[in-house]
């Protein structure tokens, strides 16, 4: 069989999307199978019993490695009142999920603050209409500081109202968006990806390097 990573996602509109971007972005011909879940909270219930069926199924010898990935905006607000006040970034938060899981060939991310920001690293691929007031919306700031206040998408969708009298649909339009976007802007303007993806590809290297 060949071997595989699988990513744990949030939910379908991730499961969708992500796939090809995130292959594509790994040059690599290794299988990626996504798991969705149904929202956030699911995924902090659910994780740690999904990860394991996974590590001890009859197809575990083809596992690589597996991986959970997740929006940082909203995170901390599915989260136990005991523990909210304990997490303090992004770093903490997926130590705190690797933690939960306790699973060596387990490993957690966040999109930062979202995963709609590595879109934001290139607005020409958005539509004409929107382009301009988009870049000067962003001019100051990196795609992954765009934050609690105005996230990514909240950002996209508002445009999308104003200048194309409709909502941004993150299945239908994030899909066309991601098949365009430039892998290499998304690495050089956003670092917690450029790190995701850096530690992807250091395991999949030690995983061949060992056989």
């Amino acid at each position: 069989m060949a071997k595989k990573i699988i990513l744990f996602v949030e939910g379908q509109t991730e499961r969708q999307i992500l796939s090809s971007f995130i292959k594509r972005t790994l040059d690599t011909n290794i299988k990626i199978s996504i798991i969705n879940f149904k929202g956030s909270g699911n995924f902090i219930k659910e994780i740690k019993r999904k990860v394991w069926l996974q590590i001890q199924s009859p197809q575990k010898d083809d596992i690589i490695f597996t991986f959970g990935l997740l929006d940082w905006h909203g995170f901390k607000d599915k989260l136990p009142n005991n523990v909210k006040n304990m997490i303090e970034g992004p770093e903490a938060g997926s130590q705190y999920i690797e933690n939960l899981v306790h699973q060596d060939k387990f490993k957690m991310f966040f999109a930062v603050y979202e995963l709609e920001a590595w879109l934001l690293s290139e607005p020409d691929i958005f539509p004409n209409k929107i382009i301009n007031e988009l870049k000067n919306r962003i001019s100051s700031k990196r795609p992954e500081e765009i934050n609690f206040n105005e996230p990514p998408s909240k950002l996209i969708n508002q445009l999308y109202i104003k200048h194309l009298n409709s909502n941004f649909k993150k299945v239908v339009n994030g899909k066309l968006l991601f098949e365009e976007l430039d892998k290499n802007k998304v690495l050089e303007q956003c670092p917690y990806f450029a790190n995701m993806i850096s530690d992807i590809q250091n395991i999949i290297s030690d995983q061949r390097n060992n056989q």
